[in-house]
């Protein structure tokens, strides 16, 4: 919708992409004062339970610069963030194994060596991202 690239947040599998890791077949999006279409394609992770795994408010991700990045014009969750987005995940929802959400932690792994490798001999990362 008109005005998304500046009230919505681009959330998980997109993030995921933007790092080359795994491709986006659903779209997850979190907006501020902006209602989504209903499409199947589109999950709105601007509403429970998806918003309290990322533990702030839609606004706080969208506007606040330390929960996001931009590419291409749009917003999208840190790296950091959607680490605790995913643990969060994992641990609410995955009580016995398998489990539908056991590649958030892969997930999570894969974001932390990207990071690692980018950033050798730096903490920035790590202090994020421990729980």
């Amino acid at each position: 919708p008109e005005g998304a690239n500046e009230k919505c947040i681009l959330d998980d599998t997109a993030v995921m992409q933007a790092h080359g890791i795994g491709q986006s077949a659903t779209l997850q999006v979190a907006c501020d004062g902006l209602d989504l279409p209903k499409d199947p394609s589109i999950v709105d992770h601007g509403e429970e339970p998806w918003i309290a795994l990322h533990n702030v408010s839609a606004a706080d991700l969208v506007h606040d610069p330390r929960k996001h990045f931009f590419l291409d014009g749009w917003r999208l969750v840190a790296p950091n963030q959607l680490i605790r987005f995913k643990r969060a995940r994992h641990k609410t929802h995955c009580q016995a194994s398998p489990c539908m959400y056991d590649f958030d932690l892969e997930d999570v792994a894969a974001l932390e060596r990207l990071y690692e490798e980018k950033k050798a001999g730096s903490n920035d990362f790590q202090k994020f991202t421990k729980p």
